[in-house]
């Protein structure tokens, strides 16, 4: 593994709060959800170069743990996003 640093960059985007254990488990996963929700209300111009990030962060321990997970973009999220006001994030 070949570690970069990169300049700082703020993201905007949807998070969630989530375990391991949690994400094995069908009825209780929510990281496909999240992606899923970006992918349909987060217009994203990935033909002119716009990326998107996936983020985690917040790790509350070891594997174990609650940890927090951001779908987002550089851009400014759209204003008719339909997302509870607490799962919209800058980081």
């Amino acid at each position: 593994m070949k570690v970069v640093n990169v300049d700082e960059k703020i993201i905007n985007g949807l998070s969630i709060r989530t375990t391991n254990k949690a994400e094995m488990n069908p009825e209780t996963a929510q990281l496909a959800s999240l992606w899923g929700e970006f992918d349909k209300q987060v217009p994203v111009d990935y033909e002119n170069g716009e990326r998107v990030y996936g983020v985690y962060y917040q790790y509350e321990s070891n594997l174990d743990g609650e940890f927090s997970a951001l779908a987002g973009s550089r851009e400014p999220l759209p204003l008719s996003l339909k997302w509870s006001q607490s799962m919209l994030e800058n980081i």
